[in-house]
């Protein structure tokens, strides 16, 4: 199986000042000890943001990407020097350059109104999703199970998180019904076979 690749990554936007950033001088920062792959792979083609409810009329929507033109590692204290106090002064980040942004030709929406920090997909993805499930890029056998659930019009939440005990999980398919819910995993044979990952697996469903 050919691998998946990604050119994209939605990313969260919970500030509105770091939004003016995006929009007036067009960068954005993630952390290096939390970038996805397709960030620190330089994969990254376009970049795209999940607005959060700070956003009031735009909340949890996808509105606004742009194409990324340079990635660089800078420190905090360099991309904000006007702040006095700040502990992450030192730490260092991504700073993601773009092209200025663009509308999508129409706002992916999240119907659950979910908390998410990054997404990669792809370009056609993003550009003709309807709504915030149509995004997700991890997995064809996913691709597939999602496809199904179209069609047999059963409405889930893919790449759900869920908090278990002490524990934090993401879903691969969340369906919420009235008695009890479900959850869904695709555990293909090539990540899932081997002798740790059938124990982790098996640890997961009991939880």
């Amino acid at each position: 199986m050919s691998k998946i690749r990604n050119d994209v990554l939605v990313a969260i936007m919970n500030s509105k000042s770091d939004f003016e950033i995006a929009r007036t001088c067009n960068w954005y920062r993630i952390p290096v000890k939390s970038a996805p792959l397709i960030v620190k792979n330089c994969e990254l083609r376009y970049i795209a943001f999940y607005h959060t409810s700070v956003f009031e009329e735009e909340k949890f929507t996808i509105k606004w990407f742009a194409k990324v033109t340079r990635i660089t590692v800078a420190k905090r204290k360099e991309l904000l020097p006007n702040l006095t106090y700040d502990p992450k002064a030192n730490n260092d980040y991504y700073k993601i350059e773009f092209e200025p942004l663009c509308e999508l030709p129409k706002q992916i929406i999240s119907v659950r109104h979910r908390r998410l920090l990054f997404v990669p997909t792809t370009i056609e993805k993003l550009l003709s999703a309807r709504e915030i499930n149509y995004l997700f890029n991890d997995s064809p056998l996913e691709d597939i199970i999602w496809a199904k659930f179209v069609e047999k019009n059963i409405t889930t939440e893919r790449q759900f998180f869920l908090p278990v005990s002490d524990l934090k999980y993401v879903l691969d398919f969340a369906i919420f019904c009235k008695a009890r819910n479900i959850n869904v995993e695709c555990d293909g044979d090539k990540f899932h076979m081997g002798k740790e990952n059938v124990q982790s697996d098996k640890r997961r469903s009991n939880l």
